[in-house]
């Protein structure tokens, strides 16, 4: 990791650190917090420049207790289940890159890519993560979106993918509203493209499930070859 993306990181993770402080000393005082909250993530990945793709969810889910993992983890997640515990939306992203490109292609473009969400704050379900904030109030609520609208921008901007892959067409809406483009829609799927041209690509899914997988990876394949 070059000294430029190590101090650019460090000085995103301190502020999710301190905002992070904020949250927990004030879950004492509020029961439908402390009950919602289960921890605080950044990375699900290791982090390098210019990767073929940065991942980008709305949430962290799962979780049981307010143990922060706030450094980039050794490879990728959804490799890492491979020899860890394996689980479906891991599975679903093999097979949707296996699709697209090949099961050889996938092992080596998952290994170089980066893992994050647009919120860091880890929950059971997604809903939680809105009933977590507005439980602070209007004026703390607004701030966690800002804050974490702020952080993503900053994560793409020290990353340099070159393509962003939004799991899920509520991450994808977010990344639109970031940066102010409309969102083109087929089937299931929304792209866009950044200022720098970097590909925005999203898609729908349930928790666990990629929506209409062979229809998803033929569009992906047909919008990223050139790119990466």
């Amino acid at each position: 990791m070059n000294q430029a993306l190590k101090h650019s990181y460090n000085t995103l993770k301190e502020e999710v650190a301190a905002f992070r402080k904020q949250i927990v000393e004030r879950l004492p005082q509020n029961e439908d917090a402390s009950n919602l909250y289960k921890g605080c993530t950044i990375m699900y990945s290791h982090l390098i420049e210019n990767p073929p793709f940065l991942f980008i969810g709305i949430n962290p889910g799962g979780g049981t207790n307010d143990d922060p993992k706030l450094d980039p983890c050794m490879g990728f997640e959804y490799l890492n289940a491979l020899d860890d515990v394996d689980y479906a939306l891991a599975r679903e992203t093999r097979g949707l890159f296996t699709q697209a490109f090949s099961e050889t292609e996938m092992l080596k473009l998952l290994n170089s890519s980066v893992k994050t969400n647009v919120y860091y704050f880890i929950t059971t379900k997604a809903n939680d993560l809105w009933n977590l904030f507005s439980s602070f109030g209007n004026d703390a609520n607004r701030d966690f979106h800002c804050r974490a609208f702020k952080w993503t921008e900053q994560m793409i901007k020290m990353v340099k993918p070159k393509v962003i892959v939004c799991e899920g067409i509520i991450a994808l809406n977010k990344i639109s509203e970031i940066y102010n483009k409309p969102v083109t829609r087929e089937g299931t799927c929304g792209y866009f493209e950044l200022d720098d041209r970097t590909l925005v690509f999203g898609y729908s899914r349930t928790p666990g499930i990629i929506k209409d997988k062979p229809i998803v990876a033929k569009l992906l394949r047909k919008k990223v070859l050139g790119r990466i």
